[in-house]
């Protein structure tokens, strides 16, 4: 089925269609080209979500973004990124920025602040499987 699936994304790539349903598939396609999270092409996916943030800006894509670019650079590169579009401080929060932000935050060293990211994010977490 994946090989399935890369057949029908390169062809819809040849055509030179992009959009918001392509873009998704080629950056499942590398996620399931890799072997492991470390053998994945992190670089390739970033630029991938930049794309997709260009023609579907949500919360939800943005803050992919910023993980990706997190992986192909530093957790700073990522932090930078959310920060920058305000994911973290809107009026309702959005839980997961707040618990990549606190990931993100840990990997850089910055524990005390990690904390605080991270009670946030189960503040902001309603579902019991998900907390």
């Amino acid at each position: 089925m994946i090989d399935e699936g890369t057949g029908l994304l390169k062809r819809a790539m040849r055509l030179g269609r992009s959009g918001r349903l392509q873009v998704p598939a080629a950056i499942a396609g590398v996620h399931s080209s890799a072997s492991s999270p470390e053998a994945t092409e992190w670089g390739q996916i970033a630029a991938l979500y930049e794309d997709l943030v260009a023609v579907s800006p949500t919360a939800g894509v943005r803050l992919n973004h910023a993980v990706a670019v997190s992986m192909a650079k530093s957790p700073e590169a990522g932090l930078l990124l959310l920060n920058a579009v305000d994911l973290v401080d809107t009026p309702n929060g959005y839980a997961h920025s707040h618990a990549a932000r606190a990931s993100l935050l840990a990997q850089s060293g910055e524990a005390d602040v990690a904390v605080d990211a991270y009670d946030r994010a189960l503040q902001l977490t309603q579902a019991g499987p998900e907390r």
